[in-house]
């Protein structure tokens, strides 16, 4: 559900003050100018008014809370050996997501992570096979992050082509000196 959506909706309400009950033990609030969707006491998804998703359990692992972040969300979240995963990346409380459903980390703006990871690539003579990687491993302390590389149609969003399925993911350091792209099997 885009934040647009969800204004719209929200102006269905009967009671702003209780929200718009959307589903079981389920209901879209205003916070602010931003919408949560709330399940019991939770808000599991809170939508921002630049189409992106913070995504909280409060410590609720369950199959309808899993639900309703999928459902009001561009989350993929699936279960694998008792952990969550989101879009491939280990879920955390408090992630949150693009409209694209990429992972935007928390100390660094998605246009960095962006820069970093889907420079453009596009020429007269049709787009490259994938990416090559970067730099040498760092070393130890070193933080590195993960990101989904969402694909659309085997392109990522520099114009580089992957082909399918949709499992690609790199490791990077936030200066961009290291970049390894990367299958991550556990998701199809």
């Amino acid at each position: 559900m885009k934040h647009s959506e969800a204004a719209t909706l929200f102006e269905t309400a009967r009671n702003k003050d209780a929200g718009k009950p959307i589903g079981n033990n389920t209901r879209l609030m205003k916070r602010g100018n931003d919408f949560a969707i709330r399940l019991h006491e939770t808000d599991v998804v809170t939508i921002h008014e630049n189409d992106t998703y913070t995504l909280k359990t409060d410590g609720w692992y369950t199959v309808t809370t899993k639900d309703r972040i999928n459902r009001y969300s561009p989350a993929h979240v699936a279960q694998m050996n008792w952990l969550w995963y989101c879009n491939g990346v280990r879920f955390y409380e408090g992630m949150t997501l693009d409209k694209h459903g990429h992972v935007v980390l928390s100390d660094m703006s998605f246009d960095l992570q962006r820069e970093i990871l889907y420079p453009d690539v596009s020429s007269k003579y049709g787009a490259p096979m994938g990416r090559a990687n970067e730099g040498e491993a760092p070393a130890k302390g070193i933080k590195l992050h993960t990101a989904h590389i969402w694909l659309e149609e085997g392109y990522d969003e520099g114009g580089a082509y992957w082909g399918t399925p949709n499992n690609l993911m790199a490791r990077f350091t936030r200066d961009g000196e290291f970049i390894e792209y990367y299958r991550n099997e556990a998701i199809a």
